[in-house]
């Protein structure tokens, strides 16, 4: 048996069952309204430089690259990695977003969690997931597949699909569409079809028919990307995103609060991390939950961030992204009143 759980005995936050605790009004409202965490290359938590170059990043696979290895690669390591906890201890953070970059490599045939490097297996990601949900039933998961890579004939995407359609079965909730628009359930219907997981393909599929329906189209997710390595960037991204966007109850709003390092910044910064790099998101997500700013909180529906397990102030970030949802719900009965 492959032992994937508790692997980290560093003290994390325990938000195993939040959603269980969210009042019925927001159980039975579309979850689209509810503000949820979510952790930016989920399955980015350990990486096998081993491997060499992933299948996702061709430009990196380079002579001098690969000649160099043992200069190289721990650099691009420390930038890759995305995240301390596993998958299964994310989601037991409080974690119900999951962003997926997977690669079929060419050398085994297998699908791998991808991002420069190759990560754990497709099938180590699917089963920590498949083991909380059956652990948690109260609690509803959207898997983002964000990317896709070598996955480029029917053949190739059949295969994905059964992966899927094998391990999950009938927890997956399928897509229903009202014309050309696909409605978005509610925590109550997930949970009380037992179709606990809501799956996104954004990848290319080659087939001349329609994608499975255990998979929801692009147009489901809305996610801009601000591509950014500078904090003040970062934060006027997201306030003018919270003040332009209104929340659409059929469509997925993925707020990227991520900063990208780029080769130059990488080069320049040879000696440092993403980890560090990416400290100040911490007050940029803080200063978003304002109890008062309820207009702000309205406008909200996934947070995405490196390093679920960042503390600011000593305060865990997924905590207060948590809270703000029992907030929020403070605030609509006051105003109700």
């Amino acid at each position: 048996m492959v032992r994937f759980f508790d692997e980290n005995k560093t003290s994390y936050p325990f938000n195993a069952d939040w959603m269980r605790k969210l009042s019925d009004k927001q159980k039975r409202e579309p979850i689209t309204r509810l503000i949820i965490p979510g952790s930016h290359d989920s399955g980015a938590y350990k990486l096998y430089t081993e491997l060499g170059i992933a299948i996702d990043r061709p430009g990196l696979n380079t002579f001098l690259i690969n000649q160099f290895s043992f200069f190289t690669f721990p650099i691009i390591s420390r930038y890759s990695q995305t995240q301390n906890q596993n998958v299964f201890e994310q989601l037991k953070s409080g974690v119900r977003y999951l962003d997926l970059r997977i690669g079929l490599n060419p050398l085994d045939g297998e699908f791998y969690i991808t991002h420069n490097f190759y990560g754990p297996s497709l099938l180590i990601i699917l089963f920590q997931i498949k083991y909380f949900i059956e652990n948690y039933p109260s609690e509803a998961i959207i898997i983002d597949i964000q990317h896709v890579y070598n996955v480029d004939s029917d053949c190739k995407f059949n295969r994905l699909v059964d992966i899927f359609r094998t391990i999950f079965s009938d927890q997956m909730f399928l897509h229903s569409k009202t014309g050309e628009t696909t409605r978005m359930p509610s925590l109550n219907e997930m949970i009380n079809n037992r179709r606990p997981i809501m799956i996104i393909y954004r990848g290319v599929y080659h087939s001349n028919d329609e994608l499975p329906e255990f998979f929801w189209p692009k147009a489901t997710i809305y996610s801009p990307w601000p591509d950014t390595r500078c904090p003040s960037l970062l934060e006027k991204f997201i306030d003018k995103l919270i003040s332009t966007t209104t929340i659409d109850p059929d469509r997925l709003f993925v707020m990227q609060t991520v900063l990208t390092p780029n080769n130059r910044f990488v080069v320049r910064n040879f000696w440092s991390s993403l980890r560090r790099l990416s400290e100040p998101i911490g007050k940029i997500i803080m200063n978003l939950f304002k109890f008062d700013d309820y207009e702000k909180m309205n406008n909200i529906n996934i947070v995405m961030y490196d390093y679920i397990d960042r503390r600011t102030n000593d305060k865990f970030l997924i905590n207060e992204i948590i809270a703000a949802n029992f907030n929020k719900s403070i605030v609509m009965t006051k105003k109700d009143d």
